[in-house]
């Protein structure tokens, strides 16, 4: 029984939840959560990096010359209060880059789970066709056998001997070359999960519309957030030739000890005024210019990489469409070798048929059976990396 299923939560600018990891192993979720740590103090810091620190400072100071002692302190702070939308187009920009980064840890756990479900799907595609192989092997067994009994009596030529015997060779290095990747496989996914294999469940995961694909696809989304960005660091850039307002403050205590006099004299003071400023910048147009370049080819990619994923889309419905015909001409074929099964065992029970060619047949028709598996799971594979190539990978269903 199954323990384990697949729980990815949707990824949606209006609401950046945690993803789930909770099928990797425990180092990959930890690395996983301090990234995500990670990714979140830095847009705090982005956020907030148009604030001007206060300058806390503080002298002790003596003269020679007179014997005289004195202190300093003043805290003083030189703000921007207005850059003529810079600093609303700053923090847009860090929501976004939020967003972007998010985004891509969140491919990034999707590439992972995709690596360990699909690699189940394979796995089990692969212990298939290992059992496939070994049909195959027991036909050939059976192939060299009639061959070297035909040989004997003079009814085939050396050659096609040789054939069976070389496609017997061929098959039993199939096999063995099958267990190796099995075994490859298995170490594989080791590497990402602790969780034993035989106890994750990989469900049915249902056929992407073109339009939900592209809608959710992270290559698109990603281009998009690009796009957005250099957007506001264009409108960020033209703010930098405007007008800014700062406000300056300053307040400080300050006293001095005369020592001819031995008095001190206390000084509390403090200072207040705004600053208008606005740059002249001879290369302020090509500056310029170079950004809305940079905005105007990202707005462009968008559209190309949508015509890109949409012919990825048309490409794997073509291959599902391809698995989908060869199994209906295996499936016709099988048709056909369950009436030649038939024909055959009346024949072998009344004697003029003989029991390698039941055999034979029973196997080529079990050899079919898990082609047409073989092929459903390549079909499972094709819409698993639809999925995975979106933030739909948690959208599964059972069969």
């Amino acid at each position: 029984m199954y323990k384990h299923y697949l729980l990815l939560s949707i990824f949606a600018f209006t609401h950046l939840s945690a993803l789930d990891t909770t099928l990797l192993t425990a180092d990959k979720q930890k690395i996983f959560e301090q990234k995500k740590r990670v990714i979140e103090a830095n847009a705090k810091q982005l956020k907030y990096n148009w604030v001007s620190p206060l300058n806390l400072s503080s002298s002790v100071s003596s003269s020679e010359s007179v014997s005289d002692m004195g202190y300093n302190a003043s805290i003083q702070l030189n703000q921007d209060i207005y850059r003529s939308g810079g600093i609303g187009e700053s923090m847009s920009y860090a929501d976004s880059k939020l967003a972007f980064d998010l985004l891509s840890l969140e491919l990034e756990n999707a590439t992972l789970y995709q690596a360990l479900l699909v690699g189940l799907l394979e796995l089990k595609k692969l212990n298939l066709t290992l059992d496939q192989a070994e049909y195959q092997f027991k036909n050939s067994e059976i192939e060299v056998f009639l061959k070297s009994q035909q040989y004997k009596t003079g009814n085939v030529d050396i050659t096609e001997m040789n054939e069976a015997l070389m496609n017997k060779n061929s098959i039993l290095k199939t096999i063995l070359t099958t267990k190796e990747s099995i075994i490859d496989k298995e170490i594989a996914l080791k590497k990402l999960t602790s969780i034993p294999l035989n106890e994750i469940k990989v469900s049915y995961f249902r056929l992407l519309s073109q339009e939900e694909f592209i809608q959710n696809n992270f290559t698109v989304l990603q281009a998009k957030l690009e796009s957005k960005l250099a957007g506001t660091e264009y409108a960020i850039k033209k703010t930098d030739y405007l007008p800014t307002l700062s406000l300056n403050g300053q307040v400080g205590y300050q006293d001095t000890l005369e020592s001819n006099s031995q008095t001190v004299q206390d000084n509390e003071y403090h200072s207040l005024g705004l600053t208008l400023s606005m740059p002249l910048d001879f290369n302020s147009k090509s500056a310029l210019e170079e950004q809305e370049a940079n905005y105007l080819q990202s707005r462009i990619e968008v559209s190309d990489v949508e015509a890109e994923e949409r012919a990825l889309y048309e490409q794997s419905m073509n291959k599902i469409k391809n698995y989908q015909e060869h199994n209906r001409v295996t499936a016709t074929n099988m048709n056909l070798y369950a009436e030649l099964i038939d024909v055959t065992n009346k024949g072998f029970k009344a004697g003029y048929k003989t029991g390698y060619d039941l055999q034979t047949l029973q196997n080529t028709k079990v050899i079919d059976e898990l082609e047409i598996e073989i092929n459903e799971i390549n079909i499972e594979i094709t819409q698993a990396k639809l999925h995975f190539a979106s933030n739909l990978g948690e959208k599964y269903y059972e069969r």
